[in-house]
């Protein structure tokens, strides 16, 4: 595994692959700084090709937050030629496009960037007291790590705008109605549930999860003869692969596949 040793950012890997980041400002409630999105960036950059990384989860320190936006008194000082030179948005999109799945396991406020981050993640879980949130709107600006692109792609147009420009916090059996996360459990029982479905992860093929990741994605701005097309060709590299037959043999042979990613 890669050294990952960043100042706004815990990183634990376990033996069985599975990676846990974890936002740690919890005197800021894990609120974004530039150090920040940048250790953020650059942990997802180097992840991607970690071959020791199978699965992450991301999630925040402390009971409070998740992620609980942006550091206001660093947002105090960013002027209109900053705010243009800001990468945030690439280091979601980073999140977004990673080879390996992504789970936000979101304990407490996910507000603003928090938010953000966690929508660029492939899956979201909550607990009970998780509160979701975009309220740059009443500071007179919006959200610029692409909340007002993913949000109305998994709630649709009218929530995004409810929750963007009324500036609208959804509690977590809100979020769960409205498709921004996937499942609500228990405070006591997050991490548990982030680790089962990361479990059921590590079952699958690895490049078929990869090829799957970026067709579902592709379908967002493709149309459906193309994304059929492209489809089809995913279907035909991954037949090629070791890990296809690895994943038939092991089926007639009613064991557990042990895939290798080729």
């Amino acid at each position: 595994m890669m050294n990952y040793d960043y100042q706004n950012f815990l990183v634990e890997l376990r033996e069985d692959g599975i990676v846990v980041i974890t936002a740690s400002r919890p005197e800021k409630l894990n609120a974004m700084n530039e150090l920040a999105w940048q250790e953020l960036g650059d942990f997802f950059a180097r992840a991607d090709h970690d071959p020791a990384i199978r699965v992450i989860i991301l999630t925040g320190a402390g009971d409070k937050a998740f992620i609980a936006g942006a550091d206001i008194s660093a947002l105090a000082k960013k002027t209109g030629v900053t705010a243009l030179a800001s990468q945030a948005y690439q280091y979601v999109t980073r999140i977004e496009t990673c080879s390996k799945p992504v789970i936000a396991a979101v304990n407490g406020y996910a507000f603003g960037g928090g938010f953000e981050i966690a929508m660029g993640c492939d899956f979201r879980i909550c607990s009970e007291n998780a509160v979701f949130a975009l309220p740059e709107t009443g500071l007179g600006i919006i959200p610029g790590s692409g909340g007002t692109q993913r949000l109305s792609r998994l709630t649709g147009m009218a929530r995004a705008k409810e929750i963007i420009m009324l500036g609208r916090k959804l509690n977590a059996q809100e979020a769960l109605q409205w498709g921004i996360v996937t499942r609500c459990v228990p405070r006591e029982a997050l991490m548990e549930e982030a680790f089962r479905m990361a479990g059921h992860l590590m079952e699958k093929g690895p490049i078929a999860l990869n090829v799957a990741k970026k067709l579902i994605r592709a379908s967002l701005s493709c149309d459906m003869d193309l994304g059929l097309v492209m489809e089809n060709m995913g279907l035909g590299i991954l037949c090629a692969s070791e890990d296809k037959q690895e994943g038939l043999n092991s089926f007639l042979e009613k064991r557990k596949p042990e895939y290798r990613g080729k």
